[in-house]
Protein backbone atom coordinates (compact mmCIF):
# COMPACT_ATOMS: atom_id res chain seq x y z
CA UNK A 1 0.00 0.00 0.00
CA UNK A 2 2.92 2.53 1.06
CA UNK A 3 4.42 1.62 -3.06
CA UNK A 4 0.76 2.59 -4.28
CA UNK A 5 0.28 5.58 -2.32
CA UNK A 6 3.89 7.26 -2.94
CA UNK A 7 3.24 6.20 -6.96
CA UNK A 8 0.08 8.19 -6.68
CA UNK A 9 1.74 10.86 -5.00
CA UNK A 10 4.60 11.36 -7.31
CA UNK A 11 2.14 12.43 -9.84
CA UNK A 12 1.15 14.96 -7.81
CA UNK A 13 4.21 16.32 -6.58
CA UNK A 14 3.92 19.68 -8.50
CA UNK A 15 0.00 20.20 -7.28
CA UNK A 16 1.17 19.07 -3.61
CA UNK A 17 3.61 21.22 -3.28
CA UNK A 18 1.67 24.42 -3.76
CA UNK A 19 -0.96 23.48 -2.09
CA UNK A 20 -1.44 24.95 1.14
CA UNK A 21 -4.38 23.58 2.93
CA UNK A 22 -6.18 25.65 5.49
CA UNK A 23 -5.75 23.27 8.96
CA UNK A 24 -7.79 23.96 12.33
CA UNK A 25 -4.63 24.37 14.49
CA UNK A 26 -2.11 26.11 14.32
CA UNK A 27 2.33 26.33 14.76
CA UNK A 28 3.94 23.38 15.46
CA UNK A 29 0.73 21.22 15.55
CA UNK A 30 -0.21 22.59 12.02
CA UNK A 31 3.29 22.01 10.67
CA UNK A 32 3.03 18.36 11.64
CA UNK A 33 -0.64 17.79 10.24
CA UNK A 34 -0.03 19.55 7.09
CA UNK A 35 1.22 16.84 5.37
CA UNK A 36 -1.95 14.76 5.82
CA UNK A 37 -3.79 17.12 5.12
CA UNK A 38 -2.46 17.54 1.43
CA UNK A 39 -3.12 14.17 1.01
CA UNK A 40 -6.65 14.06 2.18
CA UNK A 41 -7.03 17.46 0.04
CA UNK A 42 -5.37 15.56 -2.64
CA UNK A 43 -7.54 12.44 -2.44
CA UNK A 44 -10.38 14.00 -2.47
CA UNK A 45 -14.23 13.10 -1.44
CA UNK A 46 -14.66 12.72 3.06
CA UNK A 47 -10.53 12.66 3.53
CA UNK A 48 -10.37 16.21 3.80
CA UNK A 49 -13.12 16.25 6.44
CA UNK A 50 -12.06 13.13 8.27
CA UNK A 51 -8.29 14.29 8.02
CA UNK A 52 -8.96 17.35 10.13
CA UNK A 53 -11.16 15.94 12.68
CA UNK A 54 -8.51 13.39 13.35
CA UNK A 55 -6.33 16.40 13.92
CA UNK A 56 -8.77 18.38 16.08
CA UNK A 57 -9.61 15.62 18.06
CA UNK A 58 -5.79 14.65 18.81
CA UNK A 59 -4.29 18.01 19.19
CA UNK A 60 -6.64 18.08 21.96
CA UNK A 61 -6.17 14.52 23.40
CA UNK A 62 -2.74 16.04 23.40
CA UNK A 63 -2.72 19.39 24.98
CA UNK A 64 -2.87 18.43 28.91
CA UNK A 65 -0.47 15.72 28.50
CA UNK A 66 2.20 17.12 26.41
CA UNK A 67 2.67 20.15 29.68
CA UNK A 68 2.76 17.40 32.26
CA UNK A 69 4.42 15.01 30.37
CA UNK A 70 7.04 18.07 30.39
CA UNK A 71 6.82 18.77 33.62
CA UNK A 72 7.55 15.25 34.78
CA UNK A 73 10.36 14.82 32.80
CA UNK A 74 11.97 18.04 33.96
CA UNK A 75 11.55 16.86 37.60
CA UNK A 76 13.04 13.46 37.08
CA UNK A 77 15.79 15.80 35.42
CA UNK A 78 16.43 17.65 38.37
CA UNK A 79 15.99 14.65 40.97
CA UNK A 80 19.29 13.19 38.98
CA UNK A 81 21.40 16.62 39.11
CA UNK A 82 20.16 16.62 43.02
CA UNK A 83 21.71 12.87 43.75
CA UNK A 84 24.38 13.31 41.73
CA UNK A 85 25.74 16.27 43.50
CA UNK A 86 25.27 14.64 46.29
CA UNK A 87 27.34 11.52 45.22
CA UNK A 88 24.23 9.69 44.12
CA UNK A 89 23.22 8.34 47.34
CA UNK A 90 20.92 5.43 47.78
CA UNK A 91 18.19 7.01 49.28
CA UNK A 92 17.35 11.03 50.39
CA UNK A 93 14.85 12.52 52.71
CA UNK A 94 12.25 13.93 51.02
CA UNK A 95 12.26 17.36 52.52
CA UNK A 96 16.14 17.63 51.59
CA UNK A 97 15.47 16.56 48.09
CA UNK A 98 12.91 19.29 47.95
CA UNK A 99 15.49 21.84 49.66
CA UNK A 100 17.96 21.28 46.34
CA UNK A 101 14.68 21.00 43.77
CA UNK A 102 13.80 24.36 45.03
CA UNK A 103 17.33 26.03 44.60
CA UNK A 104 16.98 26.01 41.02
CA UNK A 105 15.97 29.53 40.31
CA UNK A 106 15.53 28.34 36.95
CA UNK A 107 13.17 25.59 37.58
CA UNK A 108 9.14 26.45 38.01
CA UNK A 109 9.01 25.01 41.36
CA UNK A 110 8.87 27.59 43.64
CA UNK A 111 5.91 28.72 42.25
CA UNK A 112 4.26 25.32 41.30
CA UNK A 113 0.59 25.71 42.39
CA UNK A 114 1.28 28.74 43.60
CA UNK A 115 2.38 27.42 46.93
CA UNK A 116 5.93 26.01 45.97
CA UNK A 117 6.53 22.52 45.25
CA UNK A 118 5.76 20.36 48.38
CA UNK A 119 6.59 16.71 49.11
CA UNK A 120 2.88 16.03 48.39
CA UNK A 121 3.28 17.49 45.12
CA UNK A 122 6.60 16.05 44.46
CA UNK A 123 5.00 12.31 45.32
CA UNK A 124 1.88 13.15 43.29
CA UNK A 125 3.65 14.44 39.90
CA UNK A 126 6.49 11.33 39.67
CA UNK A 127 5.27 9.03 42.45
CA UNK A 128 8.30 9.21 43.89
CA UNK A 129 8.55 7.24 46.63
CA UNK A 130 8.61 3.98 43.90
CA UNK A 131 11.33 6.03 42.08
CA UNK A 132 13.37 7.02 45.24
CA UNK A 133 13.01 3.00 46.49
CA UNK A 134 13.64 0.95 43.67
CA UNK A 135 16.64 3.25 42.01
CA UNK A 136 19.13 0.49 43.23
CA UNK A 137 16.56 -1.76 44.35
CA UNK A 138 14.03 -1.94 47.81
CA UNK A 139 14.36 -0.08 50.54
CA UNK A 140 16.94 -1.31 53.54
CA UNK A 141 14.75 -1.99 56.56
CA UNK A 142 14.09 0.31 59.45
CA UNK A 143 16.29 -0.71 62.40
CA UNK A 144 14.49 -2.48 64.85
CA UNK A 145 14.56 -1.96 68.93
CA UNK A 146 15.72 -3.90 70.88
Amino acid sequence: MCDRLAAWLRTLLGIAADLVPPTPVQDRAADTWEPLVVVAELAGGSWPEQAREACVAMCAAGVGQDDESALKTRLLRGVRRVFARDGDPDIMRTRDLLKELLKDQEAPWAEYRNTGLTSRYLGILQMLPDLLTHRRGPRPAAPRPP
